[in-house]
């Protein structure tokens, strides 16, 4: 019965355990934090404030139904009781259009280009929560890789630590050579710690933001080093086109144009039409004794009220120049910052391949400054050196992917998108 229970557990222990261990991809940590990250949640709802005020911007072409009842009591028909005008009740349904006004369609577009705008700012800022999330999840990686790497440089110390104390006990090192073997054994040790404190700090950098708990078996995936499919001229192309600055500055742009035909409305006639039903009586429900009903086309036309309105025209075309040539430094600026990204992307290339060749250097001076001491030819301070090499070779070479993704992030986020693959 024992056997049967124990069994029992140990299924149910393996049942559950995927469930427990589960581990985010890149794609859910981003997920997640889209989802949570108050400031997003906060442009999410102004987005959805701006939409319903374009909506409402459509009003003005609709036709406009007004219903009025009122009721006016006479007093002095009441302190004279020869009198027998009272009361005296009114009543009006009023139906109206505007058929025409200048000023109706610029401001409707207004509205949907500040919509627009608004719309423009969430998915930029959703695009900064996407590096952001990137760039943790990247540098967690290195970091869980660079804590297995200084393990194994303390197993190299300690096989370094013993190999010393071997040769001492047989006579054939000195004591200092132990002490000196022990220090870099300490050092390793201080090493792995770190490595476990810097872990620690980016997996809390990533809990505030997704707001959900972490360790380090949480975060699963493998670092590599990337590529890049496009021209340095293709990627300044694609900036130009879908980065969100410039595409905000647009906008603006258009809605200045717009401001500018509002302000020429102003030397245009407005017209309407109405259609009214009125009715008024001593009482309210016999029929009328009195009642009319009117169809009414008005022109307004204000001829002259100052020089304001000219004024107005030229300061909106002031204004409309003025944001062309912020639009042409923005565009200088995209350029200037794509090129110098790209450029530190392709160093940080450069860096992995020399890397990547320093750290088999550093593997094999190491094994033969083992070899070498381990059977007498070498000293120990040539083996920890050559552990010392070995070990931030290695550390380099992490370091090195690392800064190359880091800079392909950096890189997608200047030209305005969340991922390279995306535009294949």
């Amino acid at each position: 019965m024992s056997h049967f229970k124990k069994s029992f557990f140990i299924f149910l222990f393996l049942y559950f355990l995927p469930c427990q261990l589960k581990a985010y991809t890149l794609k859910e940590l981003i997920e997640l934090a889209n989802k949570k990250h108050p400031l997003l949640q906060q442009l999410r709802f102004n987005v959805s404030s701006q939409k319903e005020k374009f909506k409402a911007s459509y009003d003005p072409y609709y036709p406009s139904l007004d219903f009025s009842l009122g009721y006016t009591n006479y007093i002095q028909s009441r302190l004279n009781p020869q009198l027998n005008d009272k009361n005296y009740y009114s009543g009006s349904i009023t139906l109206s259009y505007t058929l025409f006004d200048q000023k109706r369609s610029s401001t409707k577009e207004i509205k949907r280009y500040t919509f627009l705008i608004e719309e423009n700012t969430y998915k930029s800022y959703e695009k900064d929560i996407t590096k952001l999330i990137k760039d943790l999840y990247y540098k967690i990686l290195v970091e869980k890789k660079k804590l297995s790497e200084r393990k194994e440089a303390l197993n190299a110390a300690k096989r370094s630590l013993d190999l010393a104390i071997a040769k001492k006990d047989v006579g054939i090192a000195k004591l200092s050579e132990v002490y000196q073997a022990n220090v870099r054994y300490e050092n390793a040790k201080l090493a792995v710690i770190e490595s476990q404190n810097n872990l620690k700090k980016v997996l809390y950098e990533l809990e505030s933001i997704i707001d959900i708990p972490l360790s380090e078996n949480d975060i699963e995936g493998t670092i590599e080093p990337a590529y890049i499919p496009f021209s340095e001229q293709d990627i300044v192309n694609i900036a130009i086109e879908r980065r969100e600055e410039l595409q905000r500055e647009k906008l603006v742009l258009k809605s200045i144009e717009e401001e500018k035909t509002i302000t020429k409305a102003q030397f245009y006639p407005t017209a309407q039409a109405f259609v009214s039903y009125h009715r008024n009586d001593s009482s309210f429900v016999p029929p009328p004794s009195k009642e009319e009903t009117r169809l009414e086309l008005t022109i307004n036309w204000n001829l002259f009220s100052g020089m304001g309105k000219y004024h107005n025209i030229r300061a909106t075309e002031y204004s409309s120049e003025a944001q062309k040539k912020k639009i042409e430094e923005l565009i200088r600026t995209i350029k200037l910052e794509v090129k110098k990204t790209y450029a530190d992307f392709q160093t940080a290339t450069e860096q992995i391949k020399v890397s990547e060749a320093l750290v088999k250097s550093a593997k094999q001076n190491y094994e033969q400054a083992f070899e070498e001491y381990r059977i007498g030819k070498g000293d120990i301070l040539s083996l920890i050196q050559s552990e010392i090499d070995y070990a931030n070779a290695k550390d380099n070479y992490i370091n090195s992917i690392l800064n190359q993704n880091l800079s392909k992030n950096l890189l997608e986020r200047v030209i305005g998108i969340t991922n390279f693959e995306d535009l294949k």
